[in-house]
């Protein structure tokens, strides 16, 4: 189910595969891959801007690229809209997910699909890095270069392992980029602009 939510380049290669040379405690990030943002960013209560995502799936020549806005709100949910190549709204609330596409609405319950309440933390944990919340579910990673930082994470045992199998968020003042890779060849690559931050106690 995450990948679903989730699957809705900045960094080259060569870098990517240094961060995951650098093993991190939430502790450690904090003091040093994401000093001076950590706070601003854990303090988020809103999130809301553009995106563009390239989904490369093997076998394919090309990836398969869409485009839209979203908002992320931390009691309310996420709204994934998608205006190319099509129109369609993706909602992932704590009571649900609703898909409304080409005049057409699904929903499914967090009752019937529970793994819905955790992709939702997980998905606001990314980017208002909540570093507890992302330890609990993965090896952490990080490292810092010329104002900017990334994160990477790796699935401990357990079914997210079967969804991915690394995540790489590169950002500086906010979440710029969010790249999954699965071990089939698959990846998908959002990137992320116009974000505006809504703070609150």
């Amino acid at each position: 189910m995450l990948a679903a939510v989730v699957a809705l380049c900045g960094a080259g290669p060569a870098r990517a595969a240094a961060l995951f040379d650098h093993p991190r405690t939430p502790q450690q990030l904090v003091d040093s891959v994401l000093a001076g943002v950590a706070g601003k960013m854990a303090a988020t209560r809103v999130l809301t801007g553009r995106f563009v995502q390239h989904r490369q799936i093997s076998g394919l020549p090309r990836p398969l690229v869409s485009s839209g806005d979203f908002q992320l709100a931390r009691d309310a949910g996420i709204t994934w809209r998608t205006h190319k190549p099509f129109e369609s709204e993706l909602v992932l609330a704590p009571d649900g997910m609703t898909l409304r596409s080409g005049g057409t609405e699904q929903r499914l319950s967090s009752t019937e699909q529970p793994a819905l309440q955790a992709a939702l933390g997980l998905l606001f944990a990314m980017f208002a890095m909540d570093l507890d919340r992302l330890d609990a579910a993965f090896e952490l990673f990080g490292q810092a270069q010329d104002g900017s930082w990334q994160l990477g994470l790796r699935p401990r045992a357990g079914g997210l392992a079967q969804v991915f199998t690394s995540a790489v968020i590169t950002g500086s003042a906010q979440v710029d980029r969010i790249e999954l890779s699965s071990d089939g060849g698959d990846s998908t690559v959002i990137e992320f602009s116009g974000v505006v931050a809504q703070l609150g106690r």
